[in-house]
């Protein structure tokens, strides 16, 4: 009989795969991505148990930190979906850890990267842009270039300069993104369109925006990339918005509704509905508005949301309107 140490490592072994899996089969899009949520819901409890000890042994055990790396790196489609910011920070935090204790260069450029956005998730802007720097440095350094960290730390890099208020340095990270995006994944190739149009709709060129996320739209239609569909939807009612067609709007925003609930993406699902309240607000429909409002609220509060109070905001003041 196997003792209790190696019982656990070999619990903590299988749920990394399973989480592995999971994601590998979520990234085949469509069904499939329902399905890889549904298995990692109901395995949730063993892949947290298992991701724990890899955690505990990691400084003692080598492979415990490829274990607890290995976590952090293969279900990040799934734990993003799935983790609140601060839960997807201490993940990202134990899996860099563990990946500069065993040397992996490429794990660590990765996770430097997940850091930085679990960071800007908590509000806190500074410190993920020097976690970018980190990982962009590592994934350019010359003797080991690697195109797959660098293009993620670009991704990362580019979404930091928008939240500075930097759209055009934001467009040169995310052409550099898109160049890498080309020659390794469909997948990124269409976030990376559909950021760039982001980028554009802050420098008020709407219509080269919606150029973009109708590139970005037929990418993740091809590909199956609901989760992507969905935020191409909610960018494109943004940029409709902007010309004053909220009809348009709300349309694309009841489609990323539909989406986010189907993903059982809870945060996406508030935020669409915030906006369509919004949107509902500006055709003067502010019973729909009031509607959209309040399911808002009720999603967000629950997994203590930052943007709760966002909704809550928009709630008194329609309110006052009706």
């Amino acid at each position: 009989m196997p003792n209790l140490y190696e019982a656990q490592r070999r619990h903590a072994c299988h749920y990394e795969a399973r989480l592995s899996g999971a994601d590998r089969l979520y990234l085949q899009g469509g069904d499939h991505a329902k399905r890889a949520l549904a298995q990692f819901d109901l395995e949730w409890p063993n892949i947290e148990t298992g991701q724990k000890w890899a955690v505990a042994h990691a400084q003692q055990a080598q492979f415990a930190a490829e274990l607890c790396s290995s976590y952090g790196l293969n279900g990040s489609q799934c734990l993003s979906l799935r983790l609140p910011a601060r839960e997807l920070f201490e993940w990202a935090k134990a899996a860099l850890a563990a990946a500069q204790r065993i040397g992996d260069r490429h794990a660590t450029a990765m996770h430097l990267g997940n850091l930085g956005a679990a960071c800007a998730g908590l509000g806190q802007h500074d410190r993920a842009t020097e976690l970018y720097q980190q990982a962009l440095a590592l994934a350019r350094t010359p003797s080991a270039r690697d195109r797959r960290a660098e293009g993620n730390a670009l991704a990362y890099f580019g979404a930091a300069r928008m939240n500075a208020g930097q759209p055009r340095d934001a467009v040169e990270f995310f052409q550099q993104w898109l160049a890498i995006a080309r020659d390794l994944d469909r997948r990124d190739e269409g976030t990376a369109l559909m950021n760039l149009g982001v980028a554009y709709l802050h420098l008020r060129d709407t219509a080269c925006a919606l150029d973009y996320f109708d590139q970005a739209l037929a990418i993740a239609r091809e590909t199956g990339n609901r989760r992507r569909e969905g935020d191409v939807y909610e960018n494109m009612a943004i940029a409709h918005g902007t010309l004053g067609d909220y009809p348009r709007a709300v349309e694309c925003l009841k489609r990323a509704a539909v989406i986010a609930r189907e993903m059982g993406d809870r945060a996406g699902e508030g935020g669409v509905l915030y906006n369509l309240g919004v949107a509902y607000a500006q055709l003067g429909n502010y019973s729909r508005a009031i509607d959209s409002a309040q399911a808002a609220l009720a999603v967000l509060e629950p997994i203590d949301h930052p943007n709760s109070r966002h909704a809550r905001a928009l709630l008194s003041q329609l309110h006052a309107h009706a």
